[in-house]
């Protein structure tokens, strides 16, 4: 958890955010080293809240993608999501360990059949490799078909750091993560209001919720709340 963490205060030391960061019992606040001026990290903090309008989590974007973790490869080297990913990736299996998931290394092939592909498949390898992937290899149809015999090409990127896994297991573990370190589930509560006063009034499901902090995590419906 600890380079999630990490990661987490590197990605949000942005000026005009105020970020309080509640790491839990797995690690301790003074791990994560010297922190920007505007991030601070404690064991435990209370009543932290998550306002969801459905009646469960992953019931919209959290759980509808591909269930790929993904290596890196395709990703602007020296950017943000660049890093992210192929830490991410490296740091999944102590992740999937402490949230006692299942997910399974498959590798990736990604194919083609001509000299425009095999240019195109050599400098996604180089992009990967610029990004700090290891493992990845131009490989030619004998390999192809011994790791998936139903897949045709000539020849193929191979990653072997890819991996898959379900994002519903994901997320209501990371859900069931968060409610054993003291965060409060609000089910049912779609946000309908949002004023300040120095603080933040948030209707939602009918009730009124007050808070120093708002985090908009609202996926698809980000926009809507970013308006209130």
């Amino acid at each position: 958890m600890l380079p999630l963490y990490k990661n987490m205060v590197e990605a949000l030391a942005q000026p005009g955010y105020q970020v309080i960061l509640s790491v839990g019992a797995q690690i301790r606040p003074e791990e994560l080293g010297p922190l920007p001026g505007n991030v601070s990290a404690f064991s435990h903090v209370d009543q932290i809240a998550v306002l969801e309008k459905h009646p469960d989590v992953c019931c919209e974007t959290s759980a509808r993608n591909s269930g790929v973790l993904h290596a890196g490869f395709n990703n602007k080297p020296g950017s943000l999501m660049a890093k992210f990913c192929v830490e991410g990736n490296a740091g999944f299996d102590q992740l999937a360990k402490e949230l006692d998931i299942p997910y399974k290394r498959t590798g990736k092939l990604v194919v083609g059949f001509t000299e425009e592909d095999k240019a195109k498949l050599t400098k996604m390898k180089e992009t990967g490799e610029a990004n700090g992937i290891v493992g990845l290899e131009i490989v030619d149809k004998d390999f192809i078909q011994e790791k998936a015999p139903m897949v045709k090409g000539e020849f193929a990127l191979w990653s072997p750091t890819t991996a898959i896994l379900s994002p519903f297991i994901y997320t209501v573990a990371l859900a069931e993560n968060a409610a054993k370190n003291g965060v409060q589930f609000f089910f049912e509560h779609p946000v309908t209001e949002i004023s300040y006063d120095g603080c933040y009034h948030i209707t939602a499901g009918g009730e009124e919720f007050t808070s120093r902090w708002v985090i908009n995590c609202a996926g698809l419906g980000s926009d809507k709340i970013s308006h209130m």
